[in-house]
């Protein structure tokens, strides 16, 4: 139990097992000494029943440590010593017919009870520190332990990490009593999948491992596993009954190697269930060489964000909008972009969604926020002008409780018009923390600051819900545009949207516009505003500003 390294377990007990060999063959020796009671050293006379007492003691004593240094070889071993020296006492008492060794067989047998007594209080406290107290399975200690033992040896099979999503939310609506009667449930219907040709493990939190030989395909597993958990589970609590509906994660990890590395198969099932988690595409995936790919990049991205933040690596183009009559400039949406120090340009659509999954997004929101004003402050804080910047927000921080006060202390500090400005919104921002995320949006209402609602219409929110909301403008998604000339329900629907839009008081943008076919039948809708290709690309802040000043010096005062 002290020593964790099972070499260095091995050689202690050795060591230990060499002392009471030795201390055994003196006592066998000792008791061939029939008829001679004392040993003479020097002028010094002692009994042999007190030389063997005292090995008794040390040989208990080494019995002892053996135990605590392994309580399960170490229990064996010491039991083995303690009954062939009890042995060699009783054998020295029955030639000898003298009771003088009865005190060392004694010793031998409160040795041998110290010892098992010993053994359980460690097997006891063993079983609690590799025993998830919830769902009685294994947990992370045992998982890595019964990996351990298998270290570098020949065997086969797979491992399986299973991430369970909702549980928390369980915890959260009903208590946590219903999210761990929940977890048995699960454990319980995985433990059945694998029967006896695996094993299972409860990690932290909503997370299992699965471990399974090879007479078992670990995608068949896998899809058991799944069917399974996702099924209903109707938790009873005291009378008070829910039904749980979870959704399952599952990487896959396969023992291919000539021998086994725990450490490289662990890693493996976690880049496997990351890509899952964070790709939504697939409910499993087995570890491959494009999972480690995309695993390191990830990682190799998310370590550039964050020093790109510091040493400006990321810079803003803005693409125009305009009034659909006329061709008036509106404002301009600001635009993330990443340029690495070697040149490479990065995607948004590579370094977003590494972001938004991170608490990222939001340093990147205020540095968004801050460089947008400060490089348009000096053109919409002119004469009262009417261009509009637009700038995203991510979900996580339109539901930050102190964003509006943070904002406001930013539009303060840039010196930024709070009417020139909007801030944009997606839909799903609203889903989770929706009493903050709306009590934000009548705030900036409040301050003079613009709201749009991005991607309108490609969520899931209910229409009354959406109604109430307290936004100045809705944008149609450029997947309602692609199509708007070509199908005529995709035309009845970006026109129903854009009459709901006038409902709500607002007005419609229809972003991703690139063909004139698109424009037309836009403008025959009566869409308010329009960006996208068809009258402008994104463009450099230079010559953003360029085209603002243009205007500005056109409108009338």
């Amino acid at each position: 139990m002290l020593l964790k390294n099972m070499k260095y377990k091995k050689l202690m007990l050795g060591f230990l097992m060499a002392i009471n060999i030795a201390m055994t063959v003196c006592t066998f020796i000792l008791g061939r000494e029939e008829g001679r009671h004392f040993l003479k050293i020097g002028r010094m006379m002692m009994p042999y029943s007190s030389l063997n007492g005292v090995m008794q003691a040390v040989m208990g004593l080494v019995c002892i440590v053996m135990v605590i240094v392994d309580y399960r070889r170490g229990l064996m071993l010491a039991l083995l010593t303690i009954l062939i020296s009890i042995s060699g006492c009783a054998r020295a008492m029955v030639m000898a017919s003298d009771a003088t060794s009865l005190p060392g067989v004694f010793s031998g047998l409160i040795s041998l009870a110290s010892v098992l007594i010993i053994s359980n209080q460690f097997s006891i406290s063993d079983r609690k520190r590799t025993t998830d107290q919830v769902t009685g399975l294994k947990n992370r200690n045992g998982f890595e332990e019964y990996l351990q033992k298998f270290a570098g040896s020949r065997e086969k099979g797979a491992l399986l990490y299973v991430h369970l999503e909702g549980v928390i939310d369980v915890n959260t609506r009903y208590g946590r009593s219903f999210g761990d009667e929940l977890l048995r449930i699960i454990a319980g219907r995985v433990t059945n999948i694998v029967g006896s040709k695996g094993s299972v493990y409860r990690l932290e939190g909503p997370e299992l491992a699965v471990v399974i030989n090879h007479e078992m395909d670990p995608l068949i597993v896998a899809d058991a596993i799944i069917e399974s958990v996702e099924a209903r589970s109707t938790v009873n609590i005291d009378d008070e009954e829910i039904n749980c509906y979870i959704n399952a994660s599952i990487g896959i990890a396969l023992s291919t190697e000539e021998r086994l590395d725990p450490k490289l198969v662990m890693k493996r099932a976690d880049i496997a269930l990351t890509s899952v988690i964070r790709e939504h595409k697939l409910k499993y995936r087995v570890y491959d060489e494009e999972a480690a790919r995309k695993f390191e990049r990830r990682s190799e991205l998310e370590k550039l964000m964050r020093e790109g933040l510091e040493n400006d690596y990321f810079y803003l183009d803005y693409q125009p909008q305009f009034k659909t009559g006329g061709k008036i400039l509106r404002g301009f949406e600001a635009l993330l972009r990443m340029k690495l120090p070697n040149g490479e340009i990065v995607s948004p659509g590579e370094f977003i969604p590494i972001a938004e999954s991170t608490n990222l997004i939001m340093e990147v929101d205020q540095y968004v926020i801050k460089r947008a004003m400060k490089e348009f402050a000096g053109i919409c804080g002119r004469n009262g002008n009417s261009i509009t910047l637009s700038i995203n927000v991510s979900a996580k921080s339109i539901c930050l409780p102190n964003f509006v006060t943070t904002l406001k202390e930013k539009v303060d500090e840039v010196g930024f018009p709070a009417g020139n400005l909007e801030i944009e919104i997606t839909e799903y921002s609203i889903t989770d923390s929706k009493d903050v995320a709306t009590n934000n949006l009548r705030r900036l209402r409040a301050a003079g600051i613009k709201v749009a609602l991005d991607d309108f219409g490609t969520g899931y929110t209910s229409l009354a819900k959406l109604m109430r909301l307290p936004v100045d403008l809705l944008k149609i998604d450029k997947s309602l545009i692609d199509n708007v000339a070509k199908d005529d329900k995709n035309r009845d629907f970006v026109d129903t949207v854009i009459y709901l839009g006038h409902l709500m008081n607002g007005e419609v943008i229809a972003e991703g516009v690139e063909g004139e076919d698109q424009l037309a039948i836009l403008k025959e809708l009566n869409c308010d505003l329009i960006q996208g290709y068809v009258w402008g690309r994104p463009l450099a802040v230079d010559v953003a500003k360029r085209i603002a000043e243009e205007y500005v010096k056109k409108e009338p005062a």
